[in-house]
């Protein structure tokens, strides 16, 4: 039965890279599940966006009216996040206790990802009990495995209950700051003890630690997202539980390495066996002529219950410690791993699987991705192994790198063994071997790493010489053994290289032009996404307006100074009717002693009789309507048929002005009847000054 630490740390470690995306269901759940973390990523100035799923109109303590609590607990969220430092918010307001895996959320998963393009993403345990904590985690999983581009790495966080863990950090020294920020969900803690409850499943999270670590925060990292569905991955993940001590009942499986002075690297290979999720393994280590490794070995000692190591002195060459493993190996399926390579959790179990239910396959195999390590702890993905099976390209090139297939112990006791005069291009020589004895089986999805470094290629030495020699070893041993079935095949596949090749050049052209494409569309939606949420929040201020407003209306207060008001507003209302008498008098006077001036009094007399109709003597009828502080009342709209134009235009007689005061501009856009209408308009309301049309 296997120990404890190898289903739980017991050492904390760092927090993940930033920036982060954090996706809780409700509102209250980032901070219970991860607060400590997110203080911690705040103090080390790592961005954080939230999304929040759902409304969590039916958690807490409700009030009469829905809106009005679901509003409160996005307030208590906004809160909480300016306490946490977080940058942005989105809520995305889906039903409380329905939330559903839909291609709409997936998408919009997707797309926030592309977007914000985060080192790190968290979602809820799928081992959690609440439906929409475990809808939350297959929606994101979903939502990742469409961003093709995404490099970063996915964690689930533990909210009310211990889940699957095997990350812990120590938030410590952040923990009564958490405590302080779970106070702004008021309105969940007055419904039951979240807070006491969250203390304890951080205090729990210490088991395992040393006593300097108070409290804890627990998750699960996950090493790829694309290679599985997160339901198979989580059973697989819990497999050690219950597999390991009944491990007899399987097959049991070798994995050789062979290693030469690269104990570090070599540590990596062997922690990933020993975080298999297949049970029964033999590990044997082949070390050819290197510095001695045994201090590594011991170190795995518990992780791989059966750990064999095999130091050769002087060295043999690889393919000769290659065929000592084969030798040594005892298991019924067999699979290599070079030192510089690793294995995800998942890999040698789903080949396993295959072997067993068809045992007309001799070899299966799975993709592999290559990565190189930009810096350290940095890696970059710069190729993939990951295409079915092509006899005839197998001829050609190999593509199948050592340990992404496993095969059968038959072929090694039927005399298949790797040659020992190849330098190079060893392990395609043995599937040549393989590929005249059986079928290869082919499982989609990529489960391995290939190190990609920099004194080679895929696999291949940079020394051009030993190329040219293992080449032609190689084809010098196989073009005696090749059919012309085989010739034949290997023939077509040239003619098609060049179409093949042009084809390639044709899409990378057009991938580059739909990253660039994406690139426009990522930047015009993230603009699209800052208008919306500066709508959005415009639209909560004008709510809370509202309701502030209507608060208002309804208090003694507004009650008890309505006529005040109403006064005030009379008042402005005599002021500006009083203003605008005062301005149209003074220009009046001023005109009438142009008037005056220039033509004498009897011209004066004359206009004052023109305009008001009426003897100096007697008041003029418009200055009788000023005193008497009219209504402003807009203009009548002139409206006609276009029968009736003819007699409008007609009708329209303007007087003339030698020194008019003021000019009326009327632009003329082939508009006929709308010109009429405005001149009849006009006519209609003359200035009470000279004017022009």
């Amino acid at each position: 039965m296997i120990q404890e630490d190898a289903l739980i740390p017991y050492q904390t470690s760092p927090i993940p890279k930033g920036p982060w995306i954090v996706f809780a269901p409700h509102p209250d759940d980032e901070t219970f599940g991860m607060g400590g973390s997110l203080l911690l990523a705040a103090s080390e100035g790592i961005e954080v966006v939230l999304v929040v799923f759902t409304d969590g109109s039916l958690g807490g303590v409700a009030t009469s009216n829905k809106d009005e609590f679901i509003r409160l607990r996005e307030q208590e969220a906004r809160e909480a996040a300016r306490r946490l430092h977080i940058k942005a918010v989105h809520f995305w307001r889906q039903k409380d206790r329905q939330l559903q895996v839909t291609s709409e959320l997936v998408d919009r998963v997707a797309e926030l990802v592309k977007i914000e393009r985060p080192a790190s993403v968290f979602f809820p345990s799928p081992l959690e009990l609440h439906p929409d904590h475990r809808t939350t985690a297959f929606l994101v999983w979903k939502g990742l495995q469409h961003c093709p581009d995404f490099n970063g790495k996915a964690y689930s966080y533990e909210i009310g209950v211990q889940c699957q863990a095997n990350l812990l950090i120590d938030i410590t020294s952040v923990a009564r700051e958490k405590a302080a920020v779970s106070e702004a969900y008021r309105s969940q803690l007055k419904e039951n003890n979240y807070k006491g409850i969250v203390q304890a499943l951080n205090k729990a999270r210490t088991y395992t630690l040393s006593p300097e670590v108070e409290f804890a925060e627990a998750f699960f990292a996950y090493e790829d997202v694309f290679s599985s569905d997160l339901a198979a991955l989580t059973l697989s993940n819990l497999s050690p539980y219950w597999q390991k001590g009944t491990g007899s009942m399987t097959p049991l499986v070798s994995v050789i390495t062979r290693t030469k002075d690269r104990p570090q690297m070599l540590r990596k290979a062997l922690q990933s066996v020993a975080e298999q999720t297949y049970p029964n393994i033999e590990m044997l280590v082949i070390n050819d002529g290197g510095l001695d490794v045994a201090d590594v070995i011991h170190d795995f000692k518990e992780g791989i219950s059966r750990i064999r190591y095999i130091p050769l002195s002087p060295a043999k060459g690889r393919s000769a410690a290659a065929n000592i493993g084969l030798q040594e190996a005892v298991g019924q399926y067999l699979m290599f791993l070079d030192d510089d390579d690793w294995l995800y959790h998942n890999h040698i179990a789903k080949l396993v699987e295959v072997l067993e239910r068809d045992e007309s396959g001799g070899v299966v195999y799975t993709g592999v991705e290559c990565m190189s390590e930009e810096s350290p702890g940095i890696w970059k993905k710069v190729h993939s192994f990951n295409e079915p099976y092509d006899p005839v390209r197998l001829l050609i090139q190999n593509y199948i790198p050592s340990h992404s297939a496993l095969f059968r112990r038959d072929f090694v006791d039927a005399g298949c063994r790797f040659d020992e005069d190849l330098g190079i291009y060893e392990d395609w020589d043995f599937w040549l071997q393989l590929s005249q004895k059986t079928t290869f089986r082919y499982v989609e999805g990529i489960s391995a790493v290939y190190r990609i470094t920099g004194t080679g290629g895929f696999g291949v030495s940079g020394d051009q010489a030993l190329i040219q020699h293992s080449r032609s070893i190689f084809y010098e041993k196989w073009r005696k053994l090749w059919s012309v079935e085989q010739l034949l095949g290997i023939i077509e596949y040239a003619k098609c290289e060049r179409d093949v090749e042009f084809l390639k050049r044709e899409r990378e052209a057009m991938e580059r032009q739909i990253h660039s494409l994406t690139a426009d569309l990522a930047e015009s939606k993230r603009h699209t996404q800052k208008i919306v949420q500066e709508l959005e929040a415009a639209r909560w201020a004008v709510v809370e307006a509202e309701n502030e407003r209507d608060a208002l209306e309804k208090s003694t207060t507004w009650r008890l100074t309505k006529p005040l008001r109403l006064a005030a507003t009379r008042s402005k209302q005599v002021f500006w009717s009083t203003r605008r008498i005062i301005r149209q008098g003074y220009q009046y006077a001023r005109r009438s002693v142009e008037i005056f001036r220039n033509e004498g009094i009897v011209k004066l007399l004359s206009q004052v009789h023109s305009k008001f109709g009426t003897s100096l003597s007697d008041p003029p009828a418009c200055l009788g309507k000023l005193a008497n502080e009219p209504e402003i009342v807009p203009p009548d709209i002139i409206k006609v048929e276009p029968d009736d134009l003819g007699r409008l235009a007609a009708e329209i007689r303007f007087e003339n002005h030698a020194d008019p005061m003021v000019s009326v501009i009327i632009p003329v856009y082939n508009q006929v009847e709308y010109t009429i209408c405005c001149l009849a308009s006009t006519r209609k309301h003359l200035p009470l000054c000279s004017f022009e049309i």
